[in-house]
């Protein structure tokens, strides 16, 4: 995975999305799991077991995040990194610059990790509006969050069920993503499936439009995770 010194821009799924949409973008991330406060059916979380990082489930299948976090030291370093910057006072500055010296116009605000307070929420809101050239988007499974940040002209965000929030997103209508593992199921939602052969990217889309959709279960899972999964939510 190719990085900068916070953006990962070497994801193949955000190389696809780049080229197909003709946009400069990359991702900054963070640990997965221990900056997801609202994480309940993808909760897991890497541990360091005698030295070693090691994958810890604690809901009914894992987020996709945390396997690459295992595998690649250099990875996980940087997302920890980026999760001591997000914290200080010299984000909001850093990242603007970052954006700016990098050429970007479209930031994916986690492929790893989330809105982790509303105090680093806001940070981002500052960030989309000293750029309003660019546009930020992404998943988050705070669903109170979703408004505020949608709110934003440039700001584009879905709700990504099976957090603890579900009910106030359904309440609220909020746009949503659903992981699901047949086809039936997203015909019994009655979403689309993104993210499927050569529209391997067009979440995009979906998110930028305000529309929910579905993904089908994805990365290393422990075993029983698909048996386990929920038709619905």
């Amino acid at each position: 995975m190719k990085t900068t010194s916070y953006f990962s821009e070497g994801n193949k799924k955000l190389i696809h999305c780049g080229n197909t949409y003709r946009i400069r973008v990359a991702s900054f991330d963070l640990l997965s799991g221990v900056t997801c406060p609202a994480a309940s059916l993808c909760h897991s979380e890497i541990e360091i077991v005698d030295g070693k990082r090691k994958v810890v489930d604690y809901g009914q299948f894992r987020c996709y995040a945390t396997s690459t976090e295992a595998l690649y030291p250099a990875v996980y370093e940087m997302r920890k990194n980026n999760g001591l910057l997000a914290k200080s006072d010299n984000f909001i500055n850093t990242i603007h610059s970052e954006i700016k010296r990098l050429g970007l116009t479209s930031v994916r605000i986690h492929s790893s990790g989330d809105m982790f307070s509303p105090e680093y929420m806001k940070k981002w809101i500052q960030i989309a509006r000293m750029s309003p050239d660019v546009e930020f988007w992404g998943y988050t499974k705070m669903a109170t969050y979703v408004k505020f940040l949608n709110a934003e002209p440039n700001m584009f965000f879905v709700y990504s069920v099976g957090g603890i929030f579900d009910n106030y997103a359904t309440k609220y209508n909020l746009p949503s993503c659903y992981v699901i593992t047949s086809y039936n199921q997203a015909v019994e939602l009655g979403v689309d499936v993104a993210c499927e052969a050569e529209y391997k990217s067009n979440d995009y889309e979906y998110i930028l439009r305000g529309e929910s959709f579905s993904l089908m279960i994805h990365g290393t899972q422990k075993a029983g995770s698909k048996k386990n999964l929920p038709v619905t939510f």
